[in-house]
């Protein structure tokens, strides 16, 4: 053996088809290698970019209340995941409050007592584990890529989609 290498196995699932390429330390070291100085100063202020802009954001999120962290994170998942409907943004997936929780750093009754405090408030809707962000309230807004700051807590709408009695247009 040349070379001490580490082995590691992985495991994953997938919900629908797709492709997954692993790329070894060795051949990223090998291609860095074989760059012009040119090149691996761009690499590396690009590299130094994305660091910074992650830091920043994890920075920001971390001054924030649970309350704010789960109204953006929601947003981004609007943003990501959500299909147009009557009342706003539906998620397409089921978010589950441990997930939720993970995102924003808290245990999951409290993103329970969160969600159950923006759908009483109209910021957001909640049937089941089906979430739909309102159109007109912050989180919506932030969803559609509208670049104004997470708004003031009055701004906010987020409805529970069972007791509002309307349906989400298919997707």
């Amino acid at each position: 053996m040349k070379r001490k290498q580490w082995i590691r196995r992985f495991e994953a699932q997938a919900i629908s088809k797709c492709v997954v390429a692993m790329i070894t330390r060795q051949r990223v070291r090998d291609l860095l290698t074989s760059l012009d100085s040119t090149t691996l100063l761009d690499v590396s202020e690009r590299m130094n970019s994305a660091w910074s802009g992650w830091v920043h954001y994890y920075a920001s999120l971390m001054g924030m209340s649970f309350r704010e962290r789960l109204e953006l994170v929601l947003a981004q998942l609007g943003r990501k995941f959500g299909a147009p409907d009557d009342d706003g943004i539906a998620l397409t997936f089921e978010p589950a409050h441990g997930d939720l929780a993970e995102m924003i750093g808290c245990s999951r009754p409290m993103v329970s007592r969160l969600m159950q405090d923006l759908i009483k408030q109209e910021k957001s809707c909640g049937g089941g584990r089906l979430y739909i962000l309102l159109r007109g309230g912050a989180i919506g807004s932030i969803a559609r890529n509208v670049t104004e700051p997470i708004a003031p807590p009055a701004d906010h709408r987020v409805q529970d989609s069972a007791a509002s009695g309307r349906r989400r247009r298919a997707a």
